[in-house]
């Protein structure tokens, strides 16, 4: 996908027919006040801020023709603080990664 705001009919096509049956959305960040960014802010305070039509276009993915079956987001990458330094420290308790 080239940015937050764009999935073409065409990139939605190559999805459903490459073959995977996996769609990993890379490189989901999550930014020092707990803000979920991907080419932009997605989530702040808890609260859907992105494209409105995101659920709607992933769904399109998924549609059959379609090997695709699950759709996951990849949380920080390599040398990346999002997951131990900033979520982890968020995260409840008894949901806390160690």
């Amino acid at each position: 996908m080239a940015t937050r705001a764009a999935l073409t009919t065409s990139q939605i096509n190559g999805i459903r027919s490459s073959g995977f049956n996996t769609l990993i959305i890379f490189n989901m960040r999550v930014a020092t006040n707990g803000d979920f960014t991907y080419d932009g802010t997605l989530c702040s305070n808890g609260n859907w801020v992105g494209p409105s039509d995101w659920g709607p276009l992933f769904n399109q993915c998924k549609a059959m023709p379609s090997g695709v079956t699950r759709i996951e987001l990849c949380i920080g990458g390599w040398n990346d603080a999002s997951l131990w330094h900033r979520l982890h420290g968020r995260c409840h308790p008894i949901a806390r990664l160690s």
